[in-house]
């Protein structure tokens, strides 16, 4: 009996803490727009992932042509780079950094602030090791693919904040 009262207070305990230090779940963004058309060029993860992301939410709607949306965004450029970051003493590479980035504009006949371009810039770093070869490379697939995930919550983000004059 004691220790059922035990139990409870602590999962009383352990709620009361959850919600007292400002928890909560993440929940789709709220965007202050209806509806946006994306303009990218050629076929990327990163557009895909935009695409899947921005159409699962219930309050825009992901349009094909410019004239029906209220936001337009354009893609205009996708960068992956991989630099050395250390050698070893025998001149073999021990790390390399990732680079990923995105070139974008956002723009709209409503549209309040900045028309100019803007980027997203992403690195990782992946430790090099000659004996793992097939593994690294495809560990260096996986980080860029993450990177490019990144990239996309990262734009939603930015997205948020566009300020739109009203009707």
């Amino acid at each position: 009996m004691v220790m059922k009262k035990f139990r409870c207070l602590i999962l009383v305990l352990i709620i009361a803490f959850q919600v007292g230090c400002g928890f909560k779940l993440r929940s789709s963004m709220n965007m202050p727009f209806e509806s946006i058309y994306i303009n990218s060029e050629g076929f990327s993860f990163f557009d895909t992932e935009l695409r899947r992301v921005l159409g699962s939410d219930n309050n825009v709607n992901l349009v094909s042509n410019i004239a029906e949306s209220d936001v337009q965004l354009s893609i205009l450029n996708e960068v992956r780079d991989k630099k050395i970051l250390s050698l070893s003493k025998a001149g073999n590479v021990r790390e390399f950094e990732l680079y990923y980035q995105i070139f974008y504009k956002v723009t709209s006949d409503r549209l309040t602030g900045s028309r100019s371009p803007e980027e997203i810039t992403v690195t990782r770093s992946l430790t090099y090791n000659d004996a793992k070869i097939l593994a690294k490379e495809e560990e260096e697939l996986v980080l860029f693919e993450e990177m490019q995930i990144d990239a996309v919550t990262q734009l939603l983000r930015r997205l948020v904040t566009v300020v739109l004059n009203p009707d």
